[in-house]
């Protein structure tokens, strides 16, 4: 579950409304999710994007008020980018909410390590080792190139990054 893209002139307007109505309804589904043993899970997106659920603090903290095990979120590193938060510090108030990760190089949205020095994520993978995260990181990325070789390349630039914290 995304957020949905608001119109520009809409991106700034009170949320409020939006919210609460959103919490009951997030009630409902998680409930009807766990009747089915699994889970709505919401996914932040940038600011760019919409103008509600930017972090996983944010999901983070819709999950605690909905308060279900129906009810998860998830990170994207490439979402997170530019947002004015530590992706360590979200990552840890995302903590127990935290049911799947998206990675994808942070300007061009290509394999992890596309864009050189900037596709960093030690920070990030500190908070999903202080959380003890045990779910899955997926590529959410497009490939240019020789995949043969740019594919291992970005495995083995994740593993020295997650080794190395």
């Amino acid at each position: 579950f995304a957020p949905a893209t608001m119109e520009p002139e809409r991106r700034e307007s009170d949320t409020s409304g939006l919210y609460k109505y959103a919490i009951d309804q997030l009630y409902d589904l998680a409930g009807y999710a766990e009747m089915h043993n699994t889970s709505v899970i919401l996914k932040p997106l940038r600011r760019k994007e919409t103008n509600w659920i930017n972090t996983v603090s944010g999901a983070s903290e819709i999950c605690r008020l909905v308060n279900r095990k129906g009810l998860r979120c998830m990170g994207d590193f490439w979402h997170m980018t530019g947002e004015n938060i530590s992706d360590l510090d979200d990552i840890v108030s995302g903590g127990e909410y935290l049911c799947h990760f998206h990675i994808a190089s942070r300007k061009t949205r290509c394999l992890p390590g596309s864009d050189g020095p900037a596709d960093n994520y030690i920070n990030g993978f500190t908070g999903l080792k202080k959380i003890k995260y045990r779910g899955f990181i997926s590529y959410d990325c497009n490939i240019n190139g020789n995949k043969s070789l740019i594919v291992p390349e970005s495995v083995n630039l994740l593993l020295q990054q997650w080794q190395s914290c």
